[in-house]
């Protein structure tokens, strides 16, 4: 139930997002590192202020370059490698939620 709500708000956080032009980084460095440091913080706490900040550095290094980065979340991967012991991994409603947020 929890992994539902975490993915719906990935998905209201980003389309959100994508719609308005969020306010420039003040205080971040608009590189490539910046940015997958930020991805990065995003995948591991989904808090929305990292993935405007990684909008805003995608849009500054595309305004630069030309070319649009990649972005790539990898809660899944993290969430995944988590489980201590990987019998419970294969329980049935652990699989259900982690497809669910591979999905979204």
């Amino acid at each position: 139930m929890k992994i539902h709500a975490i993915a719906a708000l990935i998905l209201a956080a980003s389309a959100s997002k994508l719609e308005q032009k969020a306010p420039p980084c003040v205080y971040l460095d608009e590189t490539q590192a910046e940015l997958d440091n930020q991805v990065d913080l995003f995948s591991k706490t989904l808090d929305v202020r990292h993935w405007t900040n990684t909008l805003n550095i995608a849009g500054a290094l595309k305004d630069k370059s030309g070319s649009a980065p990649k972005l790539q979340v990898h809660t899944w991967e993290l969430l995944d490698k988590a489980f201590t012991f990987p019998r419970i991994r294969r329980y049935a409603y652990v699989q259900e939620n982690m497809d669910m947020l591979e999905h979204f």
